[in-house]
């Protein structure tokens, strides 16, 4: 063998392909939805600056049929003007680390991440990885 080990008894292996759901958040200032957030993958072309306001806590858990404390998802967001900064900013239950704006024909990825999702008391970080 050349490095490389066989173990006794197979492992199991988890299919971690995810469906990626393209959408636009459009040419102005808007509220994300919970579903363009569990598309993973989300294109903006701002007009003038633009703020893109993450949904609440409480929409993006009750969306998510896996949301877990702990737990969480990437999420790609680009900006295709070649003249316009579209700017993050956080909603109810968010906390957001990292740059929030995202540069002129740039992009962001971004982890999500549940921390708590008990009823009525949901929140969930967004780190700018």
């Amino acid at each position: 063998m050349s490095g490389y080990q066989q173990d006794a008894a197979p492992s199991t292996v988890t299919d971690v392909r995810v469906a990626l759901t393209v959408s636009n958040a459009g040419t102005a200032t808007a509220t994300l939805t919970a579903a363009q957030l569990l598309g993973r993958v989300i294109y903006t072309t701002p007009a003038a600056a633009a703020n893109l306001t993450l949904p609440t806590a409480a929409l993006l858990v009750a969306a998510d049929d896996k949301a877990e404390t702990g737990t969480g998802f990437i999420v790609d967001l680009a900006n295709r003007s070649s003249a316009n900064v579209a700017t993050l900013v956080a909603g109810t239950g968010v906390t957001l680390s990292g740059t929030a704006a995202v540069g002129v024909s740039s992009s962001a990825r971004l982890y999500v991440r549940y921390t708590n999702v008990t009823s009525g008391a949901e929140a969930y970080d967004v780190i700018r990885l």
